[in-house]
This record gives structure tokens, sequence and C-alpha cells, in this order.
């Protein structure tokens, strides 16, 4: 299954039932919830959901489905998910994953990767042992570039690249639009809080 994990804000009618338990935007008017959705992607349906206040990581939102990911199963994320926690428990689970990485991060050997133009290469992810303190890693992974209109775009994947050659990672993550146009729907007159 190629499945897309991913989080969006909703608002929710006024009450201050609602404001207590979910909270909102200090200049907000309604309060908002935190739904993390994860989408099958190819099949467009939704298969599990959670819901938080709106202040909750997405990060833990995606721990909160991880029951429903198989061995197998390609998790494609965005640019928010990325953590040497995620990727440990992704693996652990045997769940191979593309992710997008802020073009900023830090992660070791990223950097280097993006400095030398290369668009396909493999990295030894390790977190400091200042960070660390054994619990993560060291991790070897895939790192692929697209450059765009807005900048280059990285990803980084456990998946090989004899079986996903560097175009099938790219058209993966343009997959996970599948998760954002369903938020639309969410979001609208349909499901909204209307």
């Amino acid at each position: 299954r190629i499945l897309a994990v991913d989080g969006s804000k909703i608002s929710v009618q006024r009450a201050p039932e609602l404001w207590q338990e979910f909270g909102g935007p200090k200049i907000g008017h309604t309060p908002q919830i935190l739904v993390a959705t994860l989408f099958d992607v190819l099949a467009k349906v939704p298969l599990d959901a959670s819901i938080a206040p709106y202040a909750s990581n997405e990060r833990e939102m995606l721990l909160c489905v991880f029951d429903h990911l198989k061995p197998r199963d390609v998790v494609v994320l965005d640019q928010g998910f990325p953590s040497y926690e995620v990727i440990d428990k992704l693996l652990e689970r045997k769940v191979d994953f593309v992710m997008r990485l802020p073009i900023t991060s830090k992660y070791s050997g990223l950097q280097d990767f993006i400095r030398c133009g290369r668009y396909d290469d493999d990295i030894r992810l390790a977190p400091s042992e200042r960070h660390n303190q054994g619990h993560f890693g060291p991790y070897a992974l895939r790192v692929v570039r697209r450059d765009g209109p807005d900048g280059p775009q990285v990803f980084l994947t456990s998946l090989p690249r004899s079986s996903f050659p560097r175009a099938a990672i790219l058209d993966l993550y343009r997959r996970r639009w599948e998760v954002e146009l369903f938020f639309r729907l969410e979001k609208g007159e349909y499901l909204g809080h209307h």
C-alpha cells in the first residue's frame, strides 16, 4: 500500500467546551482541532484519523495511527514529520518511507549532498552523541533531490534504488497530494463545521 499521513487544522463550532478542550489560534474566532489522517493515496480513501487539540504535534499524531501500518507499506510524509524517532519506528516495523526534508535540515551528510549537486545518493544518518544517548541509528538511507521553481527539494527514503529509481521516488511523493485534496473536502461545506 502507498499511504500518506498528514495533519490538518479544522475550525469547529464556537462553544466554550470546545475552546476549553481543543483551543485555537489566539487571534481566531473559533476553536480548532488537529486531524491527522492516514490516507491510501491509490484507493483515495482515508483509513484512520486521530483528533487532538489545536496545538498538538503532527509527529505525535503519526504515532497514533502507527498500529494500522503493515510491513512493506510505503508511507509518504511531508517535511513536518522527519525525526530520528519517526525513522526508527518506521524501520522497526519494516515500513518503507519517502519523506520530504526541510532544505535546512542538519541531518548528517545532507548539506554535503545538497552542495555537491547530486540527485540520488546514499547517506549515513546518525544523530550526534550529545543528542542521541544511544537511542537511535545510525541508519543507511537514500536521499533524492529535485530542483523545482522554488529551489531544491530533498527526500529521504528507505526504498532501494534497484526497485525504485529516482523518478519513482518523486512520483510517490507527488501522490501524497491526494491527502491534500481530501482535506479540501473535509473542510468544505459537506464535512466542515457548517
